[in-house]
């Protein structure tokens, strides 16, 4: 397994792309306080709808791997939406779910221009600080990356599997998903593993 295989990251020129792995973890983080700060009525959620869809028309990504990252959010944004519609109303239902949907939009987009390295050297960076108070940050930015890179990963594959079982007009049981799925979970677990032992990152003393 290559490290570009730790994440769903997508080769690009686009100044995103350029952009300091730090720069744009600082972005996102900004992007989401002013959004959700600044749309305070429904018909201002467009505005950064639009934004943050013409960021990602600048990456050049294909539309199914942006869609791939998508869909896994969509029941969790349903029911969101549903309970504030039932609590307060459909306009403010529209608005906690647009404010969510641009924010899963933007981290996407960091997502599919950094590579998994360029990420944690951006936690590193962001983190340096606390060095200082004898806080493993290296370890911290590792966990914080592949976090954020394999979900998407595994959403992938729950993709894959499903797809691969309805071909086939193979049943629709949780167990038919579950075993293939776990199989290709835990290999890939094999191969991040591997991938970092290579890099000379391991869980014995003095690493």
């Amino acid at each position: 397994m290559t490290i570009r295989t730790l994440g769903v990251y997508y080769p690009g020129t686009s100044f995103l792309h350029r952009l300091p792995a730090a720069a744009k973890l600082v972005g996102l983080v900004l992007w989401v306080i002013a959004v959700a700060v600044g749309c305070r009525q429904v018909s201002w959620v467009t505005v950064p709808f639009i934004l943050v869809a013409i960021l990602l028309a600048v990456v050049h990504a294909p539309v199914r791997i942006v869609w791939a990252q998508i869909w896994p959010t969509l029941p969790l944004l349903a029911l969101i939406a549903l309970y504030q519609w039932w609590a307060v109303g459909w306009q403010e239902a529209l608005r906690i779910t647009g404010i969510i949907l641009c924010c899963v939009l933007a981290a996407i987009s960091v997502t599919l221009t950094t590579r998994v390295t360029d990420m944690i050297d951006g936690y590193v960076v962001l983190l340096h600080p606390l060095r200082r108070l004898g806080i493993p940050t290296d370890r911290i930015a590792l966990t914080f990356a592949l976090t954020l890179q394999t979900i998407p990963v595994i959403s992938a594959m729950v993709n894959d599997v499903r797809e691969s079982l309805w071909s086939r007009s193979a049943t629709r049981s949780l167990r038919a998903l579950t075993t293939p799925l776990l199989s290709r979970i835990l290999l890939y677990a094999d191969g991040v593993a591997d991938a970092l032992v290579a890099r000379g990152i391991d869980d014995s003393p003095g690493h």
